[in-house]
């Protein structure tokens, strides 16, 4: 039994290869703005939403077109991509601030001379 997609997919493009582009950006429309909410939910930050949205749809792009097998639900595999990135991101943000924190104050500048900069500014 075939789906809706598919059957319109396949009147729209005889090509099999050009039926699963069809089928891929049909699907993509259908779930982005959810995609973007649970992006939006992870990182907070609009804009930084969007450009993982976007390297979200490439990732899952490149992964649908390199495939040997169907993608069983589309919606659970593109949501878990979508997660795994903003959580990569996400892992990022807190190694930027660290290592932000060392360029700020290198090991023994002040902590030792019972300096703060903070409170003594």
């Amino acid at each position: 039994m075939t789906s809706a997609v598919e059957r319109l997919t396949h009147s729209i493009c005889p090509n099999p290869e050009r039926q699963q582009d069809a089928a891929f950006w049909q699907q993509w429309i259908c779930y982005q703005d959810e995609l973007y909410r649970d992006c939006l939910q992870y990182l907070r930050n609009p804009t930084e939403a969007e450009d993982l949205l976007s390297q979200a749809m490439l990732k899952a792009w490149k992964q649908v077109t390199t495939r040997a097998t169907a993608i069983q639900n589309f919606r659970a595999w593109v949501k878990q991509l979508t997660k795994n990135l903003c959580l990569d991101r996400l892992r990022q943000r807190k190694k930027i601030a660290v290592q932000d924190i060392e360029a700020i104050a290198p090991q023994g500048e002040w902590a030792n001379q019972g300096q703060n900069p903070v409170h003594d500014a």
